[in-house]
């Protein structure tokens, strides 16, 4: 199981307790997406339980893929946007990447753990320790 590998405290608060801007909250317009306007849209936080909106780097990542994956995805391809750099090609949003990635074997291998049975197991290692 994936859950298997060493775990770390820290790992339950990554999972369970990721900043999420409130839905007030100014996102920036960033240079690359300046001309069409486009900023990220808090409603995909909640389309997609697994994405995360990280202020530091103003942009999305999978919360799960950034945890679990270890090197490389299908055929040691390079683990790239929503895993190692921010999402932040808004254009490309809702057809190619959020919805898109939803559907890569990679991020369907770490996701078919779901949260909840996730964040149970690692209560259960972590109260063992």
């Amino acid at each position: 199981m994936l859950i298997d590998i060493c775990i770390q405290p820290k790992l339950i608060q990554i999972l369970k307790d990721v900043w999420v801007p409130p839905a007030t909250y100014t996102y920036p317009l960033l240079d690359c997406n300046a001309k069409r306007g486009l900023k990220f849209k808090h409603h995909w936080l909640n389309a997609h339980n697994w994405l995360a909106y990280s202020e530091k780097y103003q942009g999305a990542f999978c919360k799960f893929c950034v945890v679990f994956s270890k090197v490389g995805g299908v055929g040691g391809q390079k683990l790239g946007t929503l895993v190692v750099e921010a999402f932040t090609n808004y254009k490309k949003a809702t057809e190619s990447r959020l919805n898109g990635l939803a559907t890569t074997a990679v991020h369907r291998g770490i996701i078919k753990i779901t949260a909840n049975e996730v964040l149970d197991e690692l209560a259960k290692k972590n109260k063992k320790n």
